[in-house]
């Protein structure tokens, strides 16, 4: 029992906390502009490429690459928001924001594969990867802080969207933006806030993530395809449904592995999102959009 826990269930969560962060950033951004950034994968490792290139190649204390760090990756949220995502908004197609939020994935992703000519590196920062006993549990606490954040992510979101007036503003964008601007709430605002928080949560998501993996540009595109099949099995745009799918993801991910082998893994995968689709159309926690006039 012992080995069955941490040789799948451990392991399976921490990196299903990975794909549930990367589902959250989706949701923010999705929820009130509708369109799903398909270079957040490469915003997740921006982060950690900025402090190891500020920290080991420009030699800059880590006090200062943490803040150049984050302003690096709300930065380039912003630079994207503004011209792949903000001129598709009205456009009644998904194509061009697709292909706008993927051309952006390809630039960011060879920019961040200057520094070290695309190699891994190891990512030195941040809680120990040496493994501790909880009980019957052997976790490192990097993976403890990896699975609490999306947890704790969540939960400020949540709070941030129900209990204060930003939050408010940015649902009556999400669910009406004619209506909204009516009554005097700037659906441009909105949709750079939306990209501010979606930056927030790519920026912590890498930290937490880093030194659990040998960081690279590549490990976007990885991010990006397996928090994807998590955000639509959880329901695109729902908080919840992000630690869900995340969760679910992870699993399958690690149980697959360990007992179909790893080139069946996308097959299993996709399995069990059709099952679910079957059942729930629009993810576990999803809901057509309606419009209440």
């Amino acid at each position: 029992m012992n080995g069955l826990l941490n040789e799948i269930v451990v392991p399976g969560v921490a990196v299903g906390a990975i794909y549930a962060l990367v589902a959250l950033g989706f949701a923010v951004l999705q929820r009130t502009t509708g369109v799903l950034n398909f270079a957040h994968g490469e915003l997740i490792i921006a982060g950690p490429i900025v402090v190891l290139a500020a920290t080991r190649l420009w030699h800059l204390p880590l006090p200062i690459a943490m803040p150049l760090a984050a302003a690096a990756v709300i930065g380039a949220s912003l630079v994207e928001e503004r011209l792949a995502i903000r001129p598709f908004l009205r456009v009644h197609n998904g194509l061009p924001w697709i292909l706008s939020t993927l051309g952006a994935s390809v630039i960011l992703a060879q920019l961040l594969a200057e520094p070290f000519g695309g190699q891994s590196v190891a990512y030195p920062y941040g809680a120990g990867t040496e493994k501790i006993s909880l009980g019957p549990i052997r976790i490192s606490p990097a993976e403890l802080v990896l699975i609490a954040a999306p947890v704790v992510l969540a939960l400020l979101l949540g709070l941030l969207y129900t209990r204060t007036r930003v939050g408010r503003m940015l649902r009556a964008v999400s669910e009406d933006v004619d209506g909204a601007a009516a009554i005097g709430i700037s659906p441009a605002r909105m949709s750079q806030l939306a990209a501010v928080l979606a930056g927030v949560v790519a920026l912590v998501s890498g930290l937490v993530i880093a030194p659990t993996e040998l960081v690279s540009p590549g490990l976007g595109l990885a991010y990006l395809f397996n928090g994807f099949v998590a955000a639509a099995l959880g329901g695109l745009g729902d908080l919840r449904g992000a630690l869900l799918g995340g969760l679910v993801v992870g699993l399958v991910v690690q149980i697959a592995d360990a007992f179909v082998g790893s080139l069946l893994i996308n097959l299993v995968m996709f399995a069990v999102l059709l099952l679910v689709y079957l059942v729930r159309p629009f993810g576990v926690f999803g809901a057509m959009g309606a419009r209440t006039v």
